[in-house]
C-alpha cells in the first residue's frame, strides 16, 4: 500500500496539547493524594480509588486471555511510563496496560466508555504491537462519553494472528482516575458490494497485516520514478469494489490508496460516484507524472452511510484521465481499519469510452517455460499498457499500445514448485499456471471432497477415483492425497486408451485406513480425464455425488465471479460449500448469499483456504446466520492476488443424507 501523502505530507510530528479543554466536573489536571483528600462531591458516585488494574508497563501487562473482556482500575497510583500523539503528546498522566493475543485475526472495539462505565476523568487510549513503546495500531483522545465525563476514548483496530497487542489506558495531559475497560469482538459496518461488479481492487492489494508495503494500485507513491505500472486501468461504466485504511509503519502515519486511469478515445464529461463508510476522498489528477499537482475536485466525507454517496464531475480528455481514491487523514489513529470498502462507479456522459478485452485470459505452462501471446480488442486512438506482476513472466513486445494490438511475453524455466503469475494487460488480468519441475507434469488436476470417514446420522464415506487416458500417449502420474494433518504421494503409469479406477481410493491407493478426508491432486506430462464420487455405504446399497478432476485453468480467479445456484435451506435440505485452492499459496475467499429475489442474506463470509488443500463450510446459510432459505444462491469471490480457486455446492437431503453436486458458473 502507498506510503507517502499526495496533497498535504503524511507529517509525524506530535503536536502539543491545547492548553486547556472545556472543563469538566471530573476532569483531573493535577494528580491528586490518598483517598481520604477526596471527597465524593469532587469524584461523584464512583468509588475512588480502585485497585490499580491494568499492569504498570508491557513487561507487567494484565493478560487478556479472550474476549469478550471486562475490567475496572484506576491510574491513581501508576506512573507515567508511555504517551502517543492522538493527536496531542507532551504529557504526564500515569497509565497502566493491558495484553492480548489473539488466536485468529479480528477486529476489535476498545473502549473505555461502554455502559455502566466507571471512567471519571478525561483519557487517552492506544495500542502498541509487540513491543511498547513501538507501531502504535490505534490510538483515541476524545470519542466518546461516559456517564460520568465527556472526554473518553474508543478506538477499534483489526489485530493479526501471531502478534501480542498492548493496550494502554493513559490520560491526557496529566489527567488520571477510575476507568473501566471493554474489549470486544466487532463486525464493521460495511457497504455490500454489488455482486454484478466490474473489478474487485481488493484483489489487487496485499493482504491486511503487518507489513503493508508493495501496493501495486499505489500509483505515484509506489514508484515515484514509474508510475504507470501502478495505475489501474478501467472503463467508463464500470463498477469497482475496492479497500482503503490507514495505518502506522513505525513512526510514519501512512493511508493506502488507490489509482485509476480512464482513457478516453475522445473528450467526454465523467461522473464518478463514491459509497463508503469512512472518510474517503475523490481526486481527480491533474497530471498523472507530477504527483504534487492534485485537483481536489470533490470531498466525500459522509462516514457511516451506505445510503449516500460523493460525486465527482471530470471535464475528461481525450487519452488518460486519472482518479484517485483514499482516507481524508494518516496513521492508525484516524480509525480506517483495514479493509474499509468502497463502491466505486465510472459513467461516461458520450460515446468517448474506451472499452477494452484480452484474449485469451489465460495460458498453461510447463515446467520449461515458453512463449505466448495476447491479443487486445478496443477501439481505434484507445491507449494501454501491458507489464507483469512476476519476476519469471517477461513482456517482450507491446508493452503498450493505441487500438487493437498484440503482447508477447515468455515465461522461465521453473526448477521449484508449480506456480502461478499474472500479467496486466489494459487493465484486465492475465493468469499463468506453470508446472513444477519437481516431478508430474504439465497438467495438473484436483479433486475434492475425498473421504474415507464417517459422517452425520451414522453415515460411512468413502470416495472412488477414475482416470482416462486419451491423449494418444502413456500418461506418467503423480497422484497426492492432502490431508488435515498428512500428505501421502503415488505414481502410477496409464497406457494410452486404458482407464483405471481406484475403489474407496484413501485406503486402496494410499494405504489410509484410518478416518481421513481432504484432496487428491494428479499430476500428468499429458492431458486426462478425471473424475471422482463420494459415497455413503449404506445398508441397501450407496448413494453420493459425483466431483470433477479441475485442470488449474477452470479454477476462479482473482476479479472474478462465481456462482453457485440452486442452493437452499429448510427442513428438508442444507448446503454445504466446498472451495479448492489450486494455487501454491494460501488464498482468501469471500462469500455471499442471495435470496431469489437477489438480495444479500445474512452476513458476509470470510475464510482462507491453505495452499493446495480443500476445505468445505457445512451449513452455509447458518454460518451466515440465515435461518431459511427455500431457493437462493451464492457468489465465490477470490480475495488474494494470483488465487485460484474451484467451488462447488452440496445440497443435502437432511433424511436421507443424500447430497447432490451443484457445480460452479464463472461469470
Amino acid at each position: 500500500m502507498l506510503t507517502i501523502a499526495l496533497v498535504a505530507a503524511a507529517g509525524t510530528a506530535a503536536t502539543a496539547p491545547p492548553e486547556a479543554k472545556p472543563t469538566d466536573k471530573l476532569l483531573t489536571t493535577e494528580r491528586v493524594g490518598p483517598a481520604s483528600d477526596v471527597t465524593d462531591e469532587e469524584v461523584g458516585a464512583s468509588n475512588w480509588p480502585l485497585d490499580m488494574g491494568g499492569g504498570e508497563d508491557c513487561s507487567s501487562a494484565r493478560v487478556i486471555s479472550s474476549l469478550p473482556y471486562v475490567d475496572s482500575g484506576s491510574t491513581s497510583s501508576a506512573f507515567n511510563d508511555y504517551d502517543e500523539s492522538c493527536p496531542y503528546t507532551g504529557g504526564s498522566a500515569p497509565d497502566v496496560v493491558y495484553s492480548y493475543s489473539p488466536p485468529a485475526n479480528q477486529s476489535v472495539k476498545i473502549s473505555l466508555c461502554d455502559p455502566g462505565t466507571n471512567t471519571d476523568y478525561d483519557t487517552k487510549l492506544y495500542v502498541y504491537q509487540n513491543v511498547c513503546p513501538g507501531t502504535v495500531v490505534g490510538c483515541s483522545d476524545d470519542d466518546c462519553s461516559s456517564p460520568i465525563t465527556s472526554y473518553v476514548s474508543e478506538l477499534t483496530a483489526t489485530l493479526f494472528a501471531g502478534n501480542t497487542y498492548y493496550i494502554v489506558v493513559d490520560g491526557y495531559a496529566s489527567a488520571f482516575g477510575n476507568y473501566t475497560l471493554a474489549v470486544e469482538e466487532f463486525a464493521p459496518q460495511t457497504c455490500p458490494c454489488p455482486p454484478d461488479a466490474d473489478l474487485f481492487e481488493a484483489s489487487l492489494d496485499p493482504l491486511c497485516g503487518n507489513d503493508i508495503g508493495g501496493d501495486p494500485n499505489g500509483g505515484c507513491n509506489t514508484d515515484e520514478g514509474n508510475p504507470a505500472p501502478y495505475i489501474t486501468q478501467i472503463s467508463c461504466n464500470t463498477t469497482i469494489c475496492g479497500t482503503t485504511s490507514t495505518f502506522t509503519s513505525g513512526s510514519e502515519d501512512l493511508r493506502d490508496t488507490d489509482w485509476y486511469e480512464v482513457d478516453l478515445a475522445q473528450a467526454d464529461t465523467i461522473r464518478v460516484t463514491l459509497t463508503s463508510t469512512a472518510n474517503v476522498y475523490l481526486f481527480d489528477l491533474t497530471d498523472e507524472y507530477n504527483c504534487p499537482a492534485v485537483g481536489i475536485a470533490q470531498t466525500y466525507t459522509e462516514p457511516g452511510s451506505c445510503a449516500g454517496s460523493g460525486e465527482m464531475v471530470i471535464s475528461g480528455v481525450a487519452g488518460p484521465n486519472w482518479i484517485w481514491v483514499g482516507p481524508t487523514d494518516f496513521g492508525a489513529s484516524a480509525g480506517v481499519t483495514c479493509p474499509t470498502e468502497y463502491t466505486m462507479t465510472v459513467t461516461c456522459d458520450g460515446q468517448g469510452s474506451c472499452t477494452y478485452s484480452i484474449s485469451p485470459p489465460s495460458a498453461n505452462f510447463g515446467e520449461g517455460g515458453g512463449t505466448g501471446s495476447v491479443s487486445v480488442s478496443t477501439t481505434a486512438g484507445c491507449p494501454w499498457t501491458a507489464f507483469s506482476n512476476n519476476s519469471w513472466i517477461h513482456v517482450t513486445g507491446g508493452s503498450s499500445g493505441n487500438g487493437s494490438g498484440t503482447v508477447s511475453y515468455s515465461v522461465d524455466a521453473n526448477s521449484g514448485s508449480a506456480r502461478t503469475g499474472t500479467m496486466t494487460i489494459a487493465g484486465r488480468t492475465f493468469t499463468v499456471t506453470q508446472a513444477g519441475g519437481g516431478g508430474g507434469g504439465a497438467y495438473t488436476y484436483q479433486v475434492a471432497g475425498i473421504a474415507h470417514a464417517g459422517g452425520a446420522g451414522g453415515s460411512v464415506w468413502r470416495s472412488t477415483l477414475c482416470v482416462t487416458n486419451r491423449s494418444g500417449a502413456v500418461a506418467n502420474l503423480t497422484l497426492v492425497y492432502r490431508m488435515a494433518s498428512n500428505t501421502v504421494t503415488r505414481t502410477y503409469t496409464l497406457q494410452n486408451n486404458w482407464i483405471t479406477e481406484w475403489e474407496d481410493v484413501a485406503a486402496s491407493l494410499f494405504n489410509q485406513g484410518a478416518s481421513t478426508s481432504g484432496s487428491i491432486e494428479i499430476s500428468s506430462d499429458v492431458p486426462l480425464m478425471v473424475v471422482a464420487r463420494t459415497y455413503n455405504e449404506a445398508p441397501d446399497g450407496t448413494f453420493g455425488q459425483g466431483m470433477p478432476g479441475n485442470p488449474d485453468s477452470e479454477a476462479l480467479t482473482y476479479g472474478q465471479i462465481g456462482v453457485l445456484p440452486q442452493l437452499k435451506k429448510t427442513s428438508v435440505f442444507r448446503t454445504n460449500v466446498g472451495l479448492m485452492n489450486h494455487g501454491s499459496a494460501a488464498c482468501n475467499v469471500r462469500i455471499r448469499l442471495y435470496s431469489e429475489t437477489g438480495n444479500q442474506l445474512g452476513n458476509t463470509i470470510d475464510t482462507s483456504v491453505p495452499a493446495k488443500e480443500w476445505k468445505q463450510i457445512n451449513d452455509v446459510f447458518g454460518e451466515a446466520g440465515v435461518g431459511q432459505c427455500p431457493i437462493g444462491y451464492a457468489t465465490v469471490e477470490v480475495r488474494t492476488a494470483g488465487g485460484m480457486i474451484w467451488a462447488y455446492g452440496s445440497v443435502v437431503d437432511n433424511g436421507t443424507g443424500d447430497p447432490t453436486t451443484i457445480l460452479l458458473f464463472i461469470e
